[in-house]
């Protein structure tokens, strides 16, 4: 005796076979298809060709952005080196300049009195010169030290303010370089893929 479903199975087992087919009919045209152009050199040419001209141009232009980043980094550190130098030839002239003003400043204090020769009751005593008297001593330091210090002060502040400016410039146009450098690089390569259909 037959189920009562048995007839509806009729369909579905119907269904399947024909879907089973057309997976095998689709796999062997696949299959022969691979097959002739692997043969005729039609595979070759328009999937595994155009498929290694892209990986060989992805990695040419991995290499070319990494090139443009090393030498972008290599002139930026330059750069830095250059400046970092200049401020300590600045620091080590402003440290020499401040050992010469220390020492004319302790030269000028030594003053050295003369010794009075020594005298006798017998010696007859020098007359006192009263029309004579010593001129006012300056003040130290003197208004010529410190114009002098305030004008060395203002030309290393001023060498100082104008480094820093021109390091930020420096800094500014290597990343702009390198934005471009990028973009440029990113541009080409998004002009392969669409070319290629990638």
């Amino acid at each position: 005796m037959h189920s009562p479903f048995h007839n509806a199975d009729l369909p579905l087992r119907k269904a399947s076979r024909v879907i089973t087919g057309m997976i095998l009919a689709f796999s062997l045209l696949v299959g022969s298809t691979l097959t002739v152009g692997a043969k005729s050199g039609e595979f070759q040419k328009h999937i595994t060709e155009p498929m290694q001209a892209r990986a060989q141009l992805a990695a040419e232009n991995k290499l070319r952005v990494q090139d443009v980043v090393h030498a972008k980094e290599r002139t930026q550190e330059l750069r830095l080196k250059k400046l970092a130098d200049e401020r300590a030839e600045i620091e080590a002239s402003k440290s020499a300049e401040a050992a010469r003003q220390q020492a004319r400043a302790s030269t000028a204090r030594k003053t050295v009195a003369p010794k009075a020769p020594a005298q006798t009751q017998n010696a007859p005593q020098p007359q006192q010169n009263t029309g004579y008297s010593l001129p006012p001593m300056q003040p130290f330091p003197s208004d010529s030290y410190k114009e002098a210090v305030a004008k060395s002060k203002a030309e290393y502040e001023a060498r100082v303010a104008e480094m820093n400016a021109k390091y930020e410039s420096n800094v500014s146009k290597t990343n702009a370089d390198f934005e471009a450098s990028r973009a440029e690089s990113q541009a080409a390569f998004d002009a392969f893929k669409a070319e290629h259909g990638m």
